[in-house]
């Protein structure tokens, strides 16, 4: 069990999937991730993908998010994430896809839907270039939107050349780094 950190479901609890080996966001790593996200998660759609227990898009529901939409592929912890989004969650639907990240990505962009922020927690040792392409390609990230992705400090990415970084955080062993789509720029550009 573990439980949300803020907003109106703080102190819930919420299952993991069991007899995986899982690594569910810290709470210091997810209130200094909600922290820097702060008012921009307010009325905001979002995308939480490789979303396992569902920990940061009901994170983000919790703190004023207009829609979460979950994406998994894991079985297991497809089960364990309706679960979660069931018990805490009533009112509007909140999108589970039960799919690769690659695979919900284009049923997003086919039906034109868009977020105001990104959430991901991949396994720290899969290279996430080809999904980062693959939002922007489908036009999933609003210009002004964000990406917050979670690693571990000994990742090394290469992001894409059409995001540029706007912060990197380090929390013990994992690092925060938010993203944002580069508008309106020559390809290669960066903002200092």
């Amino acid at each position: 069990m573990i439980r949300i950190t803020g907003g109106n479901f703080k102190g819930r609890t919420l299952k993991l999937p069991k007899g995986l080996k899982i690594r569910p966001t810290r709470s210091k790593v997810r209130e200094a991730m909600f922290n820097i996200l702060g008012s921009r998660v307010t009325g905001a759609r979002v995308l939480d993908l490789f979303a396992g227990s569902g920990l940061l898009g009901l994170e983000a529901l919790s703190r004023g998010a207009e829609q979460v939409f979950f994406v998994e592929q894991d079985k297991t912890s497809c089960r364990t994430l309706k679960n979660n989004v069931a018990t805490l969650v009533r009112g509007p639907s909140h999108p589970i896809l039960c799919n690769p990240a690659h695979r919900a990505i284009r049923q997003l962009s086919q039906s034109g839907i868009d977020f105001d922020i990104v959430l991901m927690d991949p396994p720290y040792a899969q290279d996430i270039q080809i999904i980062l392409k693959a939002l922007l390609r489908g036009r999933l990230v609003r210009p002004e939107g964000w990406i917050i992705v979670e690693r571990s400090r000994h990742t090394t990415d290469l992001w894409p050349e059409e995001l540029t970084e706007i912060k990197t955080r380090t929390y013990g062993y994992t690092r925060i780094t938010i993203l944002k789509p580069i508008q309106g720029q020559e390809k290669g550009e960066r903002h200092p």
